[in-house]
């Protein structure tokens, strides 16, 4: 159970830091525009 958590937890964790990547990649090409 606990492995599985963590395995879950990692997962969240990967979402989050692409969700994290797009968003700078989207204010960069926002700021690049400008």
């Amino acid at each position: 159970l606990v492995r599985l958590d963590e395995h879950i937890d990692e997962k969240n964790q990967d979402v989050k830091s692409r969700r994290m990547a797009g968003l700078i990649e989207k204010i960069a090409h926002f700021q690049i525009g400008n």
